[in-house]
């Protein structure tokens, strides 16, 4: 992979942008599926049991008074989660701890650390776990002045460093890397401003997570036609299918223009999945889908097939968020999938942690061959 030039986006015009990050003529580039289209798609392959997810458990977390935890990982193959705990009027107070499961509950896993951020994910590198999370910088007034993801190593859950090996860019969140079948290490990026918004979705490869660099993560690709100009989003985790694609789990979030709350737009949260060819560095889209062939290349017109697996109000949870602006948030932590079913792990209202379940909608996509 060729690196593009580093590049300050902020301080450049749109043409400037086009050239130095490659922005495909809008009439040529893939169409932005926008919130509607993943709904009728979903509907449209899964109307036998749609909603895709929704059979639902309220998960119950251990913690001290006043505080909450959410934002939760799937759990690891020995049955671990990690979790974002921190006070219910605030979040600068923010740690990540582990749990495992004690009955109906889970409890922090005991000879195990903490760590300072929030929103974390796990990842198997060349041997070794890797714990991320997002680390906040504040100001004397509690006031945040910025973030930055955190990678931690570790050979289990017991040996995490509390030292992070590696810190991504300012405001950067949504790094997840993860180890290819030829043992590069593939990392999703989530650049944001200028043209990026809130945030949009980028890839790139290294030999080894030390190969990272503030510089490389953001001039990675970019793929542009995955939101509109109203939405933004980023990978939360990514798993082997057996075709050899990736499967994606993210999200897609939007202001919701017409609700205010103490002067503040709400949020809408959507967790989705797709499958991505790491070796043509492309999303799968519909027309691939349709055909049952893997393509290295798109066409004009494409639309990448992408799945909505959730959405608060398709069943009946009650409003319960940490703000009233954050009700309609779904954050996604994981997705675990056997066969035709599937389990995603996500947090309402950063406030209630789940687990729900449902078809497993990648299938159909990890059932793709390659075109001869």
């Amino acid at each position: 992979m060729v690196a593009l030039p580093f590049t300050d986006v902020n301080t450049l015009s749109l043409e400037s942008n086009k050239q130095v990050l490659a922005l495909p003529d809008p009439a040529k580039a893939i169409r932005a599926p926008g919130i509607d289209d993943i709904i009728m798609f979903s509907e449209h392959h899964y109307n036998t049991n749609y909603p895709p997810f929704e059979d639902f458990e309220e998960m119950e977390f251990v913690h001290d008074d006043g505080r909450t935890v959410y934002n939760i990982t799937a759990p690891t193959p020995s049955g671990f989660i990690a979790g974002r705990d921190e006070s219910l009027d605030k979040e600068v107070d923010s740690k990540v701890r582990i749990y495992h499961k004690d009955g109906k509950r889970w409890k922090v896993l005991p000879g195990t650390k903490e760590f300072l951020g929030q929103d974390p994910f796990f990842s198997y590198i060349h041997g070794h776990l890797i714990l991320g999370n997002v680390y906040i910088d504040v100001d004397d007034n509690d006031a945040i002045t910025g973030w930055k993801t955190r990678f931690h190593r570790g050979n289990d859950v017991y040996s995490l460093d509390t030292e992070p090996f590696f810190e991504g860019p300012l405001w950067m969140k949504d790094i997840r890397p993860h180890e290819l079948p030829d043992s590069n290490v593939g990392v999703f990026t989530r650049p944001v401003n200028g043209l990026y918004n809130g945030g949009m979705i980028g890839y790139l490869e290294v030999p080894v997570l030390e190969d990272l660099t503030e510089e490389n993560l953001l001039c990675a690709k970019i793929f542009w036609g995955f939101f509109n100009e109203r939405e933004w989003g980023g990978v939360n985790a990514v798993y082997d299918l057996d075709n050899g694609l990736l499967g994606v789990m993210g999200h897609m979030a939007r202001y919701d223009e017409g609700t205010v709350i103490d002067g503040k737009k709400a949020k809408v949260y959507y967790p989705f999945v797709a499958a991505f060819d790491w070796i043509h560095q492309r999303f799968i889209t519909r027309r691939e889908l349709a055909q049952g062939k893997i393509d290295d290349h798109n066409e004009p017109g494409d639309v990448y097939a992408s799945f909505m697996l959730y959405k608060r109000d398709w069943v009946d949870q009650g409003d319960d968020a940490k703000h009233p602006i954050l009700k309609d948030v779904v954050y996604p932590g994981g997705y675990l999938m056997q066969d035709d079913k599937a389990e995603a792990y996500v947090s309402l209202g950063d406030l209630k942690p789940i687990r729900t379940s449902g078809p497993n909608v990648l299938k159909p996509l990890a059932e793709l061959d390659r075109a001869a």
